[in-house]
């Protein structure tokens, strides 16, 4: 009896060093593959970090044979581009933009100096026109008093024609 006791505590003994042994291999089997799976996607998830804070020209190459992880790398790579493709063509959009306003601002400036030109012209017109209108009134009251001195010579070259005629008479 204490032999089969015995044996059956050695077979149980035996038992548990096989568990140890196997429980051991599957766990540094799992830590193993974890790794294997979780490195990749620490470097993706080191990766979008990079990409949010805006770098733009990091590459990812991570090496897995895990379909789900290179779906994931692909992905990231179209975003990647996808968001530089955008970033260029807002910049492009932007520096067209900033070349319109300061080519609409230019045409402004040059406006403005064309109105205040215009503007002077117009004011120099207007006193001009003011000079000619008083040399006008000056000119027709001078008329006025020229046709009266006219008239006054004439009535006298009348009377000193009628004068004449009687004295020629006489």
């Amino acid at each position: 009896k204490k032999d089969i006791v015995h044996g059956i505590n050695m077979l149980a003994a035996n038992c548990v060093v096989c568990e140890l042994i196997l429980v051991t291999i599957f766990g540094a089997l799992t830590f193993f593959y974890a790794k294997k799976v979780s490195n990749p996607l620490e470097q993706i998830a080191s990766a979008m970090h990079e990409l949010s804070t805006g770098n733009l020209s990091l590459n990812t190459t991570v090496n897995s044979h895990i379909k789900e992880t290179k779906q994931l790398v692909d992905s990231f790579t179209t975003l990647k581009n996808a968001l530089q493709s955008s970033i260029g063509t807002i910049v492009s959009s932007s520096n067209k933009l900033t070349d319109s306003i300061d080519n609409v601002n230019a045409k402004t400036i040059s406006n403005a100096d064309n109105v205040s030109q215009i503007a002077e012209t117009v004011n120099e017109i207007a006193r001009t026109a003011e000079e000619v209108a008083s040399s006008a009134q000056t000119l027709a009251e001078h008329t006025v008093v020229f046709e009266k001195k006219m008239e006054t010579m004439t009535n006298s070259a009348n009377d000193l024609n009628m004068s004449s005629e009687n004295i020629k008479t006489a």
